[in-house]
């Protein structure tokens, strides 16, 4: 599952570069979420109508999920944006390498906020990653 995510989320990068110079970078995320949510209401309703039915009744019990929530759907948000702006800057081929940092600052802010450990490998793999980006920027 995650090579998948890392497979889609490169084609979301080609598929954005290739219409960014036609279309602005909040417009392309605009419509990109608003398809997105539309696409999730559609196949909650179709296929796991008591699985949202639960989730809505467990947000009215414990409002304080809901700030969590909010808090990643704008992180997310802004990062989109923030990657399609990069996009419309560089190749598809500088930019998308860096957003594969996503795991080293996901370890680090789990460190950070949430008190996560970390190995050894772990490390060597950060740094491992950090050099990786750092060659294919270059190339």
């Amino acid at each position: 599952l995650i090579a998948a995510s890392g497979v889609f989320g490169s084609l979301v990068g080609i598929a954005v570069k290739s219409i960014i110079h036609k279309i602005s970078p909040i417009a392309i995320s605009f419509f990109m979420y608003s398809l997105v949510a539309l696409y999730f209401v559609l196949i909650s309703l179709i296929f796991r109508r008591k699985e949202m039915s639960e989730t809505i009744d467990l947000l009215r019990r414990e409002k304080k999920i809901i700030l969590p929530i909010f808090g990643a759907s704008i992180a997310a948000t802004l990062g989109i944006v923030f990657q399609f702006y990069a996009l419309s800057m560089q190749t598809a081929a500088k930019v998308l390498p860096i957003t594969g940092t996503l795991p080293l600052f996901a370890a680090l802010i789990g460190w950070l906020a949430l008190k996560e450990k970390h190995g050894v490998a772990r490390v060597i793999g950060a740094v491992m990653l950090i050099l990786g980006i750092y060659i294919l920027s270059k190339g």
